[in-house]
């Protein structure tokens, strides 16, 4: 269709046509261009091209919006902003973008938006100072007055900007968070959040940046509770689950800043189900095998916050954490292993989780039977025994040496638990058992006596019956 209406234009306006061949010629000096001085020559020469046409009366042009060759001419100036190149082809690209985006308008740029922005949003990461500073006024003079025709390329428009508010004492920074504050109001606060989740959960290269982003933005928003920022349950939770996952422990860092400031653990309000809090509380468990001060320090705040930083009230809340807490952990246990790590996390967490004072009675009572019984599967599994838990399934998967590891650490832990606690519990365990065991073996009732047998009539009794 664009090649249709540059024909259309061309016999129709000489103006146009000669403004097609001079593009055309752009795009061959583009062609033989072999250094990057002859990409600065070419990029100058477009730049004059457009410049000469641009102030024709569009009554000569036909329209000034239309480029020829615009595919052609939109992948050149995406290859004058490859990384690989010095920042002098970049100036020179994005005077060239200025020169181009002022001469189609705002509403054919919305049209041709992923056009244009493709070799653009790709600039920023790897750009310097200054030519970061020129882009900035591209997209506040030539993008943010899209509105919501901003919506299609919001994503990567988002993305190729968060570099720039990675260190917060970059001469570019308050600038870069400006231009994102003006997209949020330029779209909405739905479409921006919902960005900002998505990128979280897929693009793990702006994920140390984007969570400082989500945090100061939820701040100013108000929590989780102002309209907007949870644009839907599915994609915050795949946000926040991924970004646990990370292999980057800043990354791990900033995602528990965020849940302890915005997501306290256990909470109804954040519209998780009780499942969705066990997948994410046993995904959070197993950073406390990277054996770092900071996240442990992190995840104790997160599980179980200082009595001061409670509210009151909040009872319920806090007998929801721990049971959450302790199903994670439980779970853990029951998990096949392949490895020493695998083999000893859960006792890792135990121990972890112990030194916090408010579980020091909860660890005992609610897991000092799967303890129990993780030794025993670990001894019968090392001696070539059976095994009566889910997490042996299949014992061939681990060695012999992992089920050593596994029998020792499951032990040493038991010992650092509080005896009284245990033996109380195995008690009412083993009670209960009983109780069911009696239940579903108890005999049938007895059957019901016999009626008696009547007395004899005397041989006086003519009148009987019987």
């Amino acid at each position: 269709m664009a090649d249709r209406e540059v024909e259309e234009l061309s016999k129709q306006f000489p103006k146009f046509k000669s403004f097609a061949a001079e593009v055309e010629n752009c795009l061959t000096i583009f062609e033989k261009s072999k250094e990057w001085s002859d990409y600065v020559s070419a990029l100058s020469r477009l730049i004059k091209v457009l410049q000469r046409h641009d102030f024709n009366d569009s009554a000569k042009m036909g329209s000034l919006a239309v480029i020829p060759e615009k595919a052609l001419v939109a992948r050149r100036l995406a290859q004058c902003t490859n990384s690989i190149l010095p920042s002098g082809v970049h100036r020179k690209a994005l005077d060239a973008y200025r020169v181009l985006l002022t001469r189609i308008g705002p509403l054919q740029l919305a049209v041709d938006l992923v056009l244009w922005s493709s070799g653009l949003f790709s600039l920023f990461p790897h750009a310097n100072s200054e030519c970061k500073t020129m882009q900035l006024r591209l997209i506040v003079d030539f993008y943010i007055p899209l509105g919501m025709n901003l919506v299609p390329c919001l994503e990567g428009l988002v993305m190729s900007l968060l570099p720039g508010i990675e260190d917060e004492s970059a001469a570019f920074f308050a600038d870069t968070a400006a231009c994102l504050d003006l997209i949020k109001h330029a779209t909405s606060v739905e479409h921006f959040f919902k960005a900002l989740w998505w990128l979280l959960g897929s693009s793990a290269n702006v994920r140390l940046p984007l969570l400082g982003l989500l945090n100061r933005q939820m701040s100013r928003m108000g929590g989780v509770g102002a309209v907007g920022v949870i644009p839907g349950k599915e994609i915050v939770f795949r946000g926040l689950s991924v970004s646990l996952e990370d292999s980057s422990i800043l990354v791990q860092r900033g995602l528990l800043d965020l849940v302890i400031s915005h997501f306290p653990h256990g909470s109804e309000d954040v519209g998780f189900t009780s499942q969705d809090w066990l997948l994410l509380t046993r995904t959070a468990l197993r950073l406390y095998a990277r054996r770092d001060m900071s996240l442990t320090r992190r995840l104790h705040t997160w599980f179980m916050p200082a009595a001061e930083e409670e509210e009151v009230g909040v009872e319920e809340t806090s007998r929801r954490r721990k049971r959450i807490l302790m199903e994670a952990v439980s779970s853990l246990l029951c998990e096949s292993y392949t490895d020493t790590l695998g083999a000893t996390l859960p006792f890792r967490v135990i121990r972890s989780l112990m030194e916090k004072t408010e579980l020091r009675e909860t660890i005992p009572r609610e897991l000092g039977v799967p303890i129990l019984r993780a030794i025993c599967d670990a001894k019968l599994q090392e001696g070539g025994g059976g095994s009566s838990s889910e997490g042996a399934e299949n014992p061939g998967t681990s060695s012999k040496d992992h089920r050593r590891d596994r029998f020792h650490f499951a032990a040493s832990t038991l010992r650092e638990l509080d005896p009284r606690i245990i033996w109380s519990t195995l008690f009412d365990h083993l009670l209960h058992m009983w109780h069911v065991s009696s239940r579903v073996r108890s005999p049938p009732p007895f059957p019901p006596a016999p009626a008696p047998i009547p007395a004899p009539c005397p041989p006086s009794c003519l009148d009987c019956s019987r």
